[in-house]
């Protein structure tokens, strides 16, 4: 049993805090780039929101899906640390490079010639579809460098460099900001372009932040002695390796966030304010989800340099602390938002319809971003120990399966309004969290068992 008053427990929190706290920064500087994108497209009138809420439900689970994939290399690194076999991490990082590339062809291809055929299917008034289509090909134009990122990403993060990491993203947050401003509502010689704007905004400012990467990495002390840039060539051993932790990860993340696309799709038809109103609560959810988010990444570093250094007892200790962090900070965020929830909904419109179901949504986002708070954590520790291949199968489960089923038989079948889907989403992450925790139970007593 931990005992709290232990000196090495203490150093584990302030070793644990020290790690997360850059990570909850820099995530929730990413995010705060939708989070710009969503509430000044939103101010330039509900069918510039629409549009966008559109093209970012055909984005934004790519670039999870995909962008987790790429963050493979964050437990491979982390247990060769651990192991004490550096020499390696070079031509992992690398492998993460060429599947960078591979994956933004195809997201490119889907986002300028798969994404409208998607939205004429879905009948979008014609002001929103030309919002959508053209928000997502100017997305498109940087994505290539976003996906490099996050290699890059994972090895200056596995070695301990997450304040790197948050200054990077905290210098190109206000940069995103401003030129969302320019290209949104105009300035200049430059028109006033709306929802596009944010797109093109985007684009940018992620091949600013992989411009700050590559120098950083290829520069700065502690990263420039691995040489990431010199003879990069494919490896099959760590290229596969990459892709067995990196596909599942991908995979299980892709599943989890295409069923809030679709959901935002079937949503759709209750008309456009439901529409923004879903896109708003969303964004604002998934922007509060990145505590918890951190959390997992700052337990995955921890662990799997643990368990890489066969420590099992301190890696159980880091999953411990992991999950009782992400429960206190859970009830303190969640708590602000059921009081500030009115004004939560300005931020994103003036439109009192619009707002009135914002306010409604974000009620059931309460309730899910206390299961993420449990689920986030666990699958983050998971991870360290290399174990995906059952957080993807209980995705499968929980939210194709349970969700999406509920979520259609309620509406189409009970008659019920938009809001049954969240009702769908908060029960899929309630079994995920509670499957991932007996997975870890069993688990951590596998490891076990092994030194018997």
């Amino acid at each position: 049993m931990i005992k709290f008053y232990a000196p090495e427990y203490r150093e584990k929190v302030k070793h644990l805090l020290g790690l997360l706290l850059p990570v909850i920064a820099t995530e929730l500087a990413m995010f705060g780039m939708n989070f710009f994108d969503a509430s000044m497209s939103g101010q330039a009138g509900p069918v510039e929101l629409a549009g966008t809420a559109m093209a970012g439900n055909v984005w934004m689970p790519l670039r999870a899906g995909m962008g987790t994939a790429l963050m493979a290399g964050t437990p491979i690194v982390a247990q060769l640390i651990g192991a004490k076999k550096t020499e390696e991490i070079p031509k992992v990082i690398q492998q993460g490079l060429f599947l960078a590339v591979f994956f933004a062809l195809v997201v490119i291809v889907l986002l300028s010639f798969g994404a409208p055929l998607f939205y004429d299917y879905l009948n979008l008034e014609s002001d929103v579809k030309h919002v959508a289509v053209w928000y997502g090909i100017s997305v498109g134009a940087g994505v290539l460098p976003f996906f490099l990122v996050g290699p890059l990403r994972a090895l200056v993060d596995s070695l301990g460099h997450t304040d790197l990491t948050m200054k990077i993203f905290l210098l190109t947050l206000p940069i995103n900001g401003i030129l969302n401003y320019i290209f949104i509502f105009g300035c200049g010689f430059i028109p006033a372009y709306g929802g596009i704007g944010a797109g093109i905004a985007t684009g940018i400012t992620y091949w600013i932040l992989f411009f700050m990467f590559v120098w950083s990495v290829h520069c700065l002390p502690g990263l420039k002695e691995f040489h990431i840039f010199r003879q990069i060539a494919l490896a099959y051993r760590q290229f596969w390796e990459y892709l067995r932790i990196g596909i599942p990860m991908g995979v299980g993340v892709f599943l989890e966030c295409g069923v809030f696309a679709i959901t935002s799709f079937l949503i759709a038809k209750f008309g456009t304010a439901f529409i923004a109103a879903d896109m708003a609560a969303t964004n604002f959810c998934t922007i509060m989800y990145m505590i918890p988010c951190s959390i997992s990444m700052a337990a995955t570093i921890l662990v799997g340099v643990e368990v890489g250094a066969r420590h099992k007892e301190d890696a159980h200790t880091f999953g411990i602390l992991a999950l009782q962090i992400s429960l206190a900070a859970v009830f303190i965020y969640t708590a602000l938002e059921f009081l500030s929830i009115e004004w939560i909904a300005r931020i994103y419109t003036d439109n009192k319809e619009v707002m009135a179901i914002i306010v409604n949504f974000m009620m059931y986002g309460i309730v899910w971003q206390f299961f993420d708070a449990v689920g986030s954590p666990l699958q983050g520790i998971l991870r360290g120990y290399k174990d995906v291949k059952f957080t993807f199968l209980i995705s499968v489960f929980a939210f194709w399966c349970v969700c999406l089923p509920y979520g259609v038989f309620m509406d189409y079948v009970q008659g019920r309004e938009a809001y049954c889907y969240w009702e769908g989403i908060n029960l899929s992450l309630f079994l995920n969290s509670v499957a991932l925790f007996c997975r870890l139970r069993y688990r951590e007593k596998q490891e076990l068992e092994k030194d018997i």
